[in-house]
């Protein structure tokens, strides 16, 4: 199962296009690394080496030198810090021809500071066969000292073997004086026999009684795991509704904002109309106190038209004896004057009519639109008018009506408009109260 896994990783990889991807970027990393001529790449140590690692470093470097590892060289040195500048320090084979195939050394200063730092003395017989070997022989200075160190372990040995060959034949010459029973031999044999299957068959039972714990332990834990499994899943599925229920809650209230902004804004709407009909009745009001003093002064000039004919009549009495024929030509042209006052006055009173049904429509507007504002608003304030008035104020008088008639029913109309516009202020005023803010 693991080579096919790894088969089918490889060649995912492959599709992915993510190995060609590690190739190229370690070529790169390769060329540039090869192109720089700074092994050591200056880098700082991060912290103080013995001598011992310095020497170990430039006994691998000289070894890697000599063998012409150039690019292990170079990450090498560039990971650890040495001595020796191989490029500076040490000329390169192939730029001297004189020397024909002879590989580069180091100098005898570093070569005796090597050989102290490892506990070599290099005056003595082993350093001077290591020096000669080096320079004598194409190996490099690692070699070298493995070699002599080899030599050293293989000599060692041999002395040990020596001296536990005569060990052991000096035991067979005491054994020989020394031998002891089969019998008990046997005896004992058996007896450690027994003790080694008891100490088996207790190590058995140990063994069972631990794996016993082991499995009633792994069970618990497995329990626990399919436990906390299920609360896990019971947690998810409450965070799920609780942000189910966020989202909703979330959204209603964002449907109630909009749904409050949309009442705001239509409240503000009917209030700037409510204002504007407030002005305009206002306006109307201003409008039917000009019309009822233009009222009374027809009335008084009424009273002076219907005293004028009296005081005639006296100035008629007399001057009957005076002149019969001036009074008839008066008379006519008195005649002709009230009548055209008449006339006028008609007129007037007709025009004031029509201003009185004017303003009956737009009262009767208000109260509807007052009416309808309060229905939105579901206030419980209840605009009632009276069908009457409204059939009394389309009553048109005729025209052969008196003008004391004419007079009150102008007189009920203006005082039954009053009315009706403070009925529709206090019923404004009482939606302004009562309206939700």
């Amino acid at each position: 199962m693991d080579s096919d896994y790894y088969s089918t990783v490889y060649a995912w990889f492959e599709r992915c296009g993510v190995i060609s991807n590690v190739r190229t970027h370690l070529r790169q990393n390769l060329v540039n690394a090869l192109k720089s001529k700074d092994m050591t790449l200056n880098k700082a140590n991060i912290g103080p080496k013995s001598a011992k690692q310095y020497v170990y470093d430039l006994l691998i470097a000289e070894y890697l030198w000599n063998h012409n590892y150039a690019y292990t060289l170079s990450v090498f040195a560039s990971e650890a810090p040495l001595l020796v500048n191989f490029r500076k320090n040490v000329p390169q084979a192939n730029d001297d021809c004189n020397n024909g195939n002879e590989k580069d050394k180091l100098q005898t200063d570093y070569v005796w500071h090597t050989l102290e730092t490892l506990g070599i003395k290099p005056e003595g017989p082993s350093g001077q066969s290591i020096i000669s070997e080096y320079t004598n022989n194409d190996i490099p200075l690692l070699l070298s000292v493995l070699k002599y160190i080899s030599h050293v372990q293989i000599s060692s040995k041999e002395k040990k073997q020596t001296n536990s060959m005569k060990n052991i034949q000096n035991c067979e010459t005491q054994t020989d004086v020394f031998k002891l029973d089969p019998a008990e031999e046997s005896s004992k044999i058996i007896s450690a026999r027994k003790k080694l299957i008891r100490q088996k068959e207790i190590y058995e039972n140990e063994l069972r009684v631990k794996e016993e714990e082991l499995n009633k332990r792994a069970n618990t834990v497995e329990q626990q795991i399919t436990i906390l499994n299920e609360k896990l899943l019971q947690a998810k599925n409450l965070m799920q509704a609780v942000n189910e229920k966020k989202q909703q809650l979330i959204q209603e209230k964002e449907k109630d904002e909009r749904i409050i902004y949309r009442k705001k804004l239509e409240l503000s709407v009917k209030e700037n109309s409510l204002a504007r009909e407030a002005e305009r009745l206002e306006k109307e009001k201003d409008n039917n106190r000009i019309f009822e003093t233009n009222l009374k002064k027809l009335q008084d000039e009424l009273v002076k038209v219907q005293d004028f004919p009296t005081n005639n009549k006296e100035c008629k009495v007399q001057t009957q004896e005076a002149s019969t024929q001036t009074q008839s030509s008066v008379t006519f042209t008195n005649t002709l004057i009230i009548d055209e006052e008449k006339r006028e006055l008609q007129s007037l009173v007709q025009e004031q009519q029509s201003r009185i049904e004017e303003l009956t429509l737009r009262a009767v507007r208000l109260s509807r639109q007052l009416e309808e504002a309060q229905l939105i608003k579901c206030s419980s304030v209840d605009v009632t008018r009276p069908l009457m008035q409204l059939s009394k104020m389309h009553t048109v008088l005729s025209e052969s009506s008196s003008t004391d008639e004419l007079i009150q029913d102008a007189k009920q109309r203006l005082k039954r408009l009053e009315e009706e516009s403070l009925q529709a202020e206090e019923n404004y005023m009482n939606c302004v109260t009562t309206s939700p803010l």
